[in-house]
């Protein structure tokens, strides 16, 4: 088993070495491209591309108060 691993890595050692520098780069650049294209569909997929409304509810409050109430906020009212 060990031997396969180390044959394997020996021959994508010298693929590597085949390559220039330009190359090189060239193939990084494009597995980053096909990355970032990958994660941009599975994002816009998931439905984070459109944002939902807030809506804020209005409340009234009812205050029932006495007749002879001295309570300012009852006066006020």
């Amino acid at each position: 088993m060990k031997e396969k691993i180390s044959l394997y890595k020996k021959r994508s050692f010298e693929t590597l070495q085949k390559f220039t520098k330009n190359q090189k780069i060239f193939r990084i650049v494009g597995i980053l491209l096909v990355v970032g294209a990958i994660a941009t569909l599975i994002y816009a997929d998931a439905g984070h591309d459109t944002a939902e409304p807030i809506v804020q509810k209005q409340t009234e409050q009812v205050v029932v108060r006495k007749v002879g109430d001295v309570d300012a906020y009852a006066i006020s009212q």
